[in-house]
């Protein structure tokens, strides 16, 4: 056992059970100390058991192994015993909060803690009186250990198969709120013309337009009247976000013959897994091609991302070339030069342009303890996308059920009683009514 940092304090320490009172200072533990006690667990339930046995309250965080039975056969008052087995990424402040209530934290750290997390913990407990120890066990078998922690955001980078995200590809339809206004005739002959300036509108702002309109400076989030400055011939259409689902669902059809675990993002965009397509089919860019010639055959543009993760994929999507794949571990390079504000955080876009940051690189470039610090839970979701790493995988929904049934007609139907009853059959594995057949 090694003290780290303490104050010479006159108060009355934290009691420890007698084993233990003899090793340590004034006999026992100075209030506002952190300690590190390495690859001990049962010395850390023997600490506790002995500061709730005095009435105070006891925390241990990040250890899932620990139950209440385990505690209990310590000594441990469980009615003064919080348990966080798994404090997630912001484990930091869980500890920050707990030492401002408890006189004991136990704490096992998921990963290496920064030289300034360290100074910040520490300096909180000496602020709230509460003593923190520290357990240094090695991490399970499986986990990387604390060794490679530091360099564990550089191999995500470059391809490590610790934590890279998995190869996602991404259809992309431009306009397609335009495109379903056009083809539900909700538009005129005149706006359904090639070249006519197209907007969709919801709550009096623009939500999309056609190209045309672009050219003549109309923007997707502009005001309607803003809009209609720029061009006075502008043709408006309401939005329609359901006909839009519904005339999606032949794009995802489309790519479900190619994949069938889909995520429909929002109407216009869908995502698929690319890992296990691109081998059947040939590799990345042959998926794309294939895709690319469905969906013209079906009549639909659209254009085509492959990249490490959703966010990525659908910048790659979005690029002015139809089909774009990022090359594994070059999603970090790929996002670089693009602005910050496709982070899709306006309050935090905002901030970091006052600060000077203007590009997903920039943004990337700062140390993830300190975006936590100073942006808090959204700053370090939005610079885990800047840096490669997606927050989340697919959520791909259920394939549908095939509810199609087949009868061969041998000798034709010459009438109703003779369609009708074999027809009835066909009903009873779907529970579709199923008409019977007149001559």
């Amino acid at each position: 056992m090694r003290e780290l940092t303490s104050d010479q304090l006159d108060e009355e320490p934290l009691s420890v059970p007698p084993p233990l009172s003899g090793l340590l200072p004034r006999g026992g533990l100075r209030r506002g100390c952190v300690i590190a006690v390495e690859q001990s667990g049962l010395l850390c339930m023997t600490l506790a058991a002995g500061a709730s046995a005095a009435g105070g309250w006891c925390a241990a965080v990040g250890m899932p192994e620990l139950g209440m039975l385990a505690a209990a056969d310590a000594g441990v008052d469980l009615d003064r015993l919080l348990l966080v087995p798994d404090p997630g990424q912001r484990w930091p402040h869980v500890v920050a909060a707990l030492l401002d209530g408890c006189e004991l934290v136990l704490l096992r750290p998921p990963d290496r803690p920064s030289a300034q997390v360290k100074r910040r913990l520490a300096a909180h407990a000496r602020r709230s009186r509460c003593a923190l120890v520290v357990d240094l066990q090695d991490r399970p078998t499986g986990i990387r250990s604390a060794e490679l922690a530091a360099k564990g955001q550089e191999r995500t980078r470059v391809g490590s198969s610790g934590g890279t995200p998995p190869r996602v590809l991404v259809v992309w339809c431009p306009d397609w709120p335009v495109v379903v206004a056009a083809a539900a005739g909700a538009v005129t002959t005149a706006a359904g013309m090639v070249g006519a300036p197209v907007a969709v509108v919801a709550a009096d702002h623009i939500v999309a337009c056609s190209a045309a309109a672009r050219a003549a400076g109309v923007r997707r989030g502009q005001r309607l009247r803003d809009a209609q400055r720029h061009c006075p011939a502008l043709i408006v259409h309401a939005r329609g976000v359901d006909a839009e689902a519904r005339a999606f669902e032949s794009v995802v059809t489309t790519v479900e013959a190619f994949c069938p675990r889909v995520e429909v993002l929002r109407p216009g965009t869908c995502a698929i897994g690319a890992r296990g397509p691109a081998r059947y089919f040939g590799g990345e860019d042959a998926l794309v091609y294939k895709i690319r010639q469905a969906m013209a055959d079906r009549g639909f543009a659209c254009r085509i991302g492959v990249a490490d993760g959703v966010f990525a994929a659908q910048l790659a999507a979005r690029s002015h070339q139809p089909g774009v794949v990022v090359q594994p571990g070059e999603t970090p390079r790929f996002l670089a030069p693009h602005p910050a504000r496709l982070l899709d955080y306006p309050e935090l876009t905002g901030l970091l342009a006052r600060l000077g940051i203007h590009t997903i690189g920039d943004f990337a470039a700062l140390s993830a303890d300190d975006v936590l610090a100073r942006f808090g839970s959204d700053g370090v979701t939005a610079h885990r996308l800047a840096r490669g790493l997606e927050p989340r995988p697919l959520a791909p929904r259920s394939p549908s059920a095939d509810l199609s049934a087949a009868m061969e007609w041998r000798n034709g139907c010459a009438g109703s009683s003779t369609g009708g009853a074999p027809a009835h059959p066909l009903a009873r594995p779907t529970s579709l009514p199923v008409p019977s057949v007149a001559g």
